[in-house]
């Protein structure tokens, strides 16, 4: 009889913990740079297709970033603006950024300039979101992201988000974020969590 329950209890935990999570899906051409204000390693997603969200306010900085062909063999890699999304999700199973084609010249200064894309759930509705775009330089997007992303969400702009004024509030959601934070120990439970 303690077994049962047991199996009951765990289950009801199990169905609980995936219902409370979304599904980002990330499109093989799109660099997440930043969630909830902190910063994502780029190693950590690599060859990552997807990552989970827990259901509320969510904040991406992202950026587009295509190889593409010019002129017979040549190759170039066409890299976006910068890109801020703001959403709140409520209840979805999937979220996914849709890009529009970036095959042509004229489409890619046409993104650059309007930044037209949309974020989606598994039946392809639209989702609201607040956009904007940031000027940055490489060295703010190495050294100074946390603390100018906390900055633009205190600015009260476009798709700022007030809960993430604070450059490291949300550690604990990305403990790996930072490589200098790798002594203070990280929760294997965390880990687990982000990866499945």
């Amino acid at each position: 009889m303690k077994l049962c329950r047991l199996i009951a209890l765990l289950f009801f935990a199990v169905s609980t913990i995936s219902a409370a999570a979304t599904t980002l899906r990330l499109h093989q051409d799109i660099e997440l740079l930043a969630v909830d204000g902190q910063k994502v390693s780029s190693s950590l997603l690599k060859g990552a297709d997807s990552l989970e969200l827990d259901n509320g306010q969510h904040q991406l900085l992202f950026r587009v970033v295509k190889v593409v062909s010019l002129s017979g063999s040549e190759k170039h890699t066409y890299s976006s603006p910068l890109l801020l999304a703001a959403f709140n999700m409520r209840n979805q199973d999937v979220i996914t950024i849709l890009l529009p084609a970036l095959d042509t010249p004229k489409a890619r200064e046409r993104f650059d300039l309007e930044t037209q894309y949309q974020l989606v759930d598994n039946r392809n509705a639209p989702i609201s979101a607040r956009m904007d775009r940031l000027d940055l330089s490489s060295d703010d997007l190495t050294h100074r992201l946390e603390p100018i992303l906390a900055q633009y969400n205190a600015a009260n702009k476009s798709a700022s988000v007030a809960a993430f004024t604070s450059p490291k509030q949300n550690a604990k959601t990305w403990p790996e974020n930072n490589a200098a934070n790798a002594q203070d120990g990280i929760d294997p439970f965390l880990i687990l969590k982000y990866w499945f």
